[in-house]
């Protein structure tokens, strides 16, 4: 099932389960750039350059859509005050993984980008309107990350159980399993006015019941 069906202002899908525990979208972010830096060293009067014994990269920025219930800006407003509590003057070094994968547009996968310890460093303001049915709430995030991953494969299943990342597709499948459950008749126990006793509805024979045997000729009198 082609997930974009859920949001096609995004081709981006990312997740991160210590945050949010369900994936959501992002219209905007960046593959980072990667600097290595130079040694310079010198001998007999000559230049060399070195390779250097670090990597640096770019901050990471992050566009992300916001649901109608705003939960993905709770979720990242609350791990930010978590890392910084303001009431106490505590704080905490608190980091976390995220994923991304970025869809074409046809909706055809092409590849996953994987950040390693994540701290969030800026949450923008959010600019709210009600003059347009169609507007899409966004917030701006900057991310200082470790290291980073470009990867071709995707982020296996069994990595994203891990994660404990709830898929809309799963979210949806269950809601409508529950649906189904709550319908079936036979778990509808109603009082059978022929007898006196309960009984599920599908094996009433009383018309007040509003089963199935209504009609006169399906009564078992």
């Amino acid at each position: 099932m082609n997930r974009l069906n859920y949001a096609q202002r995004s081709n981006f899908i990312a997740g991160t389960s210590e945050v949010f525990k369900y994936e959501f979208y992002i219209q905007e972010f960046n593959l980072p750039s990667l600097t290595i830096n130079s040694i310079e060293s010198f001998s007999q009067g000559m230049k060399h350059i070195l390779t250097g014994d670090s990597v640096t990269h770019s901050e990471l920025d992050l566009t992300v859509m916001i649901d109608e219930d705003f939960l993905v800006y709770q979720a990242f407003k609350d791990w930010m005050e978590k890392s910084v509590d303001q009431k106490s003057g505590s704080f905490a070094n608190r980091e976390f993984t995220f994923y991304c994968d970025v869809h074409n547009s046809k909706g055809n996968y092409l590849f996953t980008v994987m950040f390693y310890g994540c701290k969030i460093q800026t949450m923008s303001d959010v600019q709210l309107s009600t003059t347009d049915d169609t507007f899409t709430n966004t917030m701006t995030i900057s991310v200082d990350y470790d290291w980073f991953e470009f990867k071709r494969s995707g982020l296996p299943d069994e990595w994203k159980k891990d994660f404990k990342i709830i898929t809309i597709n799963d979210e949806t499948e269950s809601e409508s399993e529950e649906s189904e459950e709550e319908e079936d008749p036979d778990l509808i126990i109603k009082d059978c006015e022929l007898n006196g006793e309960k009984v599920p509805v599908t094996e009433c024979c009383c018309a007040a019941c509003d089963c199935i045997c209504e009609d006169d000729d399906e009564r078992d009198l």
